[in-house]
């Protein structure tokens, strides 16, 4: 009797001091409770699935044009520290939605001068992509002659990785059509077709042919 008497008082010892912590410290009582939560089915399923909410980048599946071999060996030899640009050249995932799936960014095709022949415009640059410029070849007399377009060069800082360096421009073909600017107010006729660049979402640059060479319009904000 004596001895089940002292295990009651003992139990009922143990019991207030612990009610009594855990007024004192109710995160002891907390991380008890989240301990014994049971985990429901629909949760361990949802762990289970892999995460594939990241977006395909869809810019990787358009390959780059075919620019034709007397066109890279020309080029190659009139701007020797230049190579063409290529799709990788461009922000990733964003480029290819102002293009058709025939388009290129960096390589277009038309009678830009009025002679009834095409000439070729290309955006030529290097490897760290800093400098870029826009050329065009026409071939006169089974030559092919340049001329240079424009000229950018985009402002790096130092440590600064290569891919933030990316285009977020690149070259359109339009037809002959007159055109009023929002950066100056002017109007603009363009008899040929004619070039221009296009900072995707945010204006650019119209290339209006003088009949000597191609004058820089600056279009939009």
């Amino acid at each position: 009797m004596n001895r089940t008497l002292y295990i009651l008082i003992v139990l009922a010892f143990f019991y207030a001091c612990n009610s009594e912590s855990e007024k004192k410290d109710p995160i002891t009582k907390i991380k008890r409770e989240k301990l014994i939560t049971p985990v429901s089915e629909k949760e361990n399923q949802r762990d289970s699935v892999p995460n594939t909410s990241i977006e395909k980048d869809r810019c990787l599946d358009r390959k780059d044009i075919d620019v034709p071999l007397e066109i890279r060996q020309s080029l190659g030899k009139l701007y020797p520290n230049y190579r063409i640009a290529k799709n990788s050249d461009f922000f990733d995932n964003y480029w290819c939605y102002f293009y058709k799936e025939s388009d290129s960014p960096y390589f277009i095709t038309g009678d830009f001068d009025g002679d009834g022949n095409n000439e070729f415009a290309l955006m030529l640059t290097k490897n760290e992509r800093t400098k870029t410029i826009i050329v065009v070849l026409d071939k006169i007399r089974g030559q092919f002659q340049s001329m240079v377009v424009d000229s950018l060069v985009a402002q790096r800082k130092p440590n600064i990785d290569i891919k933030y360096t990316k285009f977020y421009s690149g070259l359109h073909k339009h037809k002959p059509e007159t055109i009023k600017t929002m950066a100056t107010d002017s109007t603009y006729i363009f008899s040929n077709e004619f070039i221009s660049l296009d900072f995707f979402e945010k204006g650019g640059y119209y290339y209006l042919w003088t009949g000597k060479e191609f004058k820089r319009i600056g279009v939009g904000c």
